[in-house]
C-alpha cells in the first residue's frame, strides 16, 4: 500500500471515528435531558430542604451512576448539585441527632402551638384537624420525651373529646358552623381563576414557541387539570385544549429529532460504505492477491542513468549495467553510452513466491530472486537444516537485471548467486580483495558469450547469520554504504536454520520488500 492509500485509509478512519462519536454524543444528550427532566430533586432547594428528601436525591445519584460516561460529563452541573444536597441532608441528619429530649419538647410545642392555644370552651370544629396532627406527631415522639410531654397529650386528648362532642350535637349553631365552612369553599369559578394564575408560565407556552424541554411542566399541569371537580374543568376546557396541543407538539418535535437522526445515520452509513470499499477492501484483496500471484509484464528496454554505474564496487569497473522501466513508461531518447545495453529478455509469469520474513519499511524497491537463484542459493546455505558448513557465516554476490518502475522505483531480479570461498566463524567473516576479484571474475564467466542486452549487473551481495537474527551490523552496513550504495542494489542477510530471511536496500540499508519465485 502506498503513501496515497494510507492516506487514503487515515480519511475514511477519521470519517468513521466522527460518525461514531457524534452518536454517542447524541444519545448521551438524549440521556442527559431525561434524567433533568424525570428526577425531582434537581429542584430542591438547601432553603426548603428536609430529611426526608434523602429518598428522592438518593435514587437520583444512583440513576446518574448508570448513565455512560458521555451523559454523566454533561451532567456534571446537576451532580454537584446533587452532592451538596446530599451533605446538607447530612448535616440535618446530625444535628437532629444532637438534639436533648428538652430541644425536643421545645420543638413540639412550638410546631403546635396553634393547637396547644386552644381552650375547652372556644374549640370548634374547624380545629380538629389542628389537633389530630398533633396527636400523630405526638405518637411518633420517643417514650422519654412523651412523658416530657403528658400534660399536653391530656390537653390535647380533651380538646378530641370536646369535638366529637360538638359533632354530635344537632341544634342551630351547629348548623351555622357547617354552612359557614361550606360558605368558604370556592366556587368552580373561583377555582377555574386560581389554577390559570397558578399556571400562568405554562399556559403562556405557544404551539410556535414550546420546546422539549418544557414537557414536564406541560404534564405537571394536564395532572393538576385532572384533580379539579368537573365543575371546575367544565370552566378552563379551552385552557385543557390548549395543553394538549402543546403536548402533541412536544411529542412531534421529539419524534422529528429522533427521525433526523436516524436518517442522518443512515446518510452517513451509505456514505462510508462506499469509501471502505474503495480505500480499504478493495486495496486489502488486491494486496492479497499481488502476494499469491507475480505476473510480469512485458519490458522494453532504455538507456542506463548515469547514476546507475557500478563504479564504486570492488574492481567492477568492466562489469556492463543493465537497466529497464516497465510497460507503458516513456522511453528515455539518448544517445545509449558504451557499456548501456538493452533488456529484451521477457520474464515468465510466476504463480508461486515466497516472502521475506522480517519487517519492511521501505517498498518503493524491492527485490526478486529467480527460481535458479533461489536454488543456487539455499544449496550453498543449506537452507533449513543445520551442520558444519552453515554453523559458519557464508556470504556471495547477487547478479541479474534491474528495471526501472513507473512510479520512479527499482525492480532488481536476481537470476545467478555467487558464493564467496572466504570462510568465517559463527558470528564474523572476512572477505580479502582476492576473494572479491574471484567473484568478479565468476560474473565475468557468467557474460561470456552473451550480448550487451543479456548481461548480468551486480544487484547485491549476501551473508548469512547462523541462529540469530535478521539486522544489518556496523560492519555490514560500511560494506552496503562503500560498495552497494545505489537505489537498486540490495543486502540479503539470512538465517538458514530457522529459515528466516530479510531484505536492505541503499546506501542507508533500509528494510525493504524480497521475494523467493519458486
Amino acid at each position: 500500500m502506498n503513501e496515497k492509500q494510507k492516506e487514503k485509509k487515515s480519511i475514511v478512519l477519521i470519517i468513521l471515528v466522527i460518525f461514531i462519536f457524534f452518536n454517542v454524543a447524541v444519545v448521551a444528550t438524549d440521556y442527559a435531558n431525561a434524567f433533568k427532566v424525570e428526577h425531582d430533586a434537581l429542584s430542591l432547594t438547601a432553603d426548603i430542604l428536609i430529611v426526608d428528601n434523602r429518598a428522592l436525591i438518593e435514587a437520583a445519584l444512583t440513576v446518574f451512576e448508570n448513565l455512560s460516561e458521555e451523559a454523566q460529563a454533561s451532567l456534571e452541573s446537576e451532580k454537584t448539585f446533587l452532592n451538596n444536597l446530599m451533605e446538607k441532608i447530612i448535616e440535618l441528619e446530625n444535628e437532629s441527632a444532637n438534639i436533648t429530649p428538652e430541644q425536643k419538647t421545645l420543638i413540639f410545642k412550638a410546631a403546635h402551638a396553634d393547637a396547644l392555644a386552644l381552650n375547652i370552651e372556644s374549640v370548634a370544629i374547624t380545629d380538629k384537624e389542628k389537633i389530630e396532627t398533633a396527636l400523630v406527631d405526638f405518637k411518633d415522639l420517643s417514650e422519654n420525651i412523651q412523658s416530657l410531654l403528658e400534660n399536653e397529650k391530656t390537653f390535647l386528648d380533651d380538646l378530641m373529646v370536646r369535638i366529637v362532642e360538638l359533632e354530635n350535637k344537632t341544634d342551630t349553631s351547629t348548623t351555622k358552623i357547617k354552612l359557614d365552612d361550606e360558605a368558604d369553599k370556592l366556587t368552580p369559578k373561583q377555582e377555574a381563576e386560581v389554577f390559570r394564575i397558578f399556571h400562568a408560565n405554562t399556559l403562556a407556552l405557544t404551539v410556535e414557541t414550546v420546546k422539549m424541554a418544557d414537557r414536564k411542566k406541560v404534564e405537571a399541569t394536564l395532572k393538576a387539570f385532572e384533580n379539579l371537580s368537573k365543575e371546575t374543568q367544565t370552566c378552563l376546557e379551552s385552557e385543557k385544549t390548549h395543553l394538549v396541543n402543546l403536548i402533541t407538539k412536544i411529542s412531534e418535535l421529539d419524534n422529528d429529532t429522533r427521525y433526523l437522526l436516524v436518517i442522518l445515520s443512515i446518510i452517513i452509513i451509505f456514505i462510508s460504505l462506499p469509501i471502505c470499499t474503495i480505500f480499504i477492501i478493495i486495496p486489502f484483496f488486491g494486496n492479497i492477491c499481488r502476494k499469491k500471484n507475480i505476473i510480469n509484464k512485458p519490458e522494453t528496454g532504455v538507456n542506463l542513468p548515469q547514476d546507475m554505474s557500478d563504479s564504486n564496487s570492488p574492481d567492477n569497473s568492466e562489469c556492463s549495467n543493465n537497466i529497464s522501466h516497465t510497460e507503458n513508461q516513456t522511453e528515455l531518447h539518448t544517445e545509449r553510452p558504451k557499456g548501456i545495453v538493452l533488456l529484451d529478455k521477457k520474464p515468465t509469469p510466476i504463480i508461486e513466491v515466497e516472502e521475506s520474513t522480517e519487517n519492511v519499511v521501505f517498498v518503493k524497491h524491492k527485490l526478486i530472486f529467480e527460481i535458479q537463484a533461489v536454488q543456487e542459493l539455499k544449496k550453498y546455505i543449506t537452507w533449513g537444516k543445520s551442520n558444519s558448513t552453515n554453523e559458519n557465516e557464508q556470504q556471495g554476490i547477487l547478479v541479474g537485471k534491474v528495471i526501472r518502475e513507473i512510479h520512479g522505483g527499482y525492480t532488481s531480479r536476481v537470476e545467478r548467486v555467487i558464493l564467496s570461498k572466504a570462510r568465517g566463524n559463527a558470528a564474523y567473516i572476512e572477505t580479502s580483495h582476492s576473494e572479491w576479484n574471484e567473484m568478479d571474475k565468476e560474473l565475468n564467466k557468467l557474460n561470456e558469450g552473451r550480448n550487451d542486452a543479456e548481461k548480468y549487473l551486480k544487484v547485491g551481495w549476501w551473508h548469512t547469520h547462523p541462529n540469530m537474527g535478521i539486522f544489518m551490523s556496523g560492519t555490514d552496513r560500511d560494506t552496503q554504504s562503500k560498495y552497494y550504495n545505489k537505489d537498486w542494489q540490495f543486502a540479503v542477510v539470512l538465517n538458514p536454520q530457522e529459515q528466516r530471511w530479510g531484505v536492505f536496500v541503499g546506501a542507508n540499508a533500509i528494510p525493504c520488500k524480497g521475494t523467493f519465485l519458486k
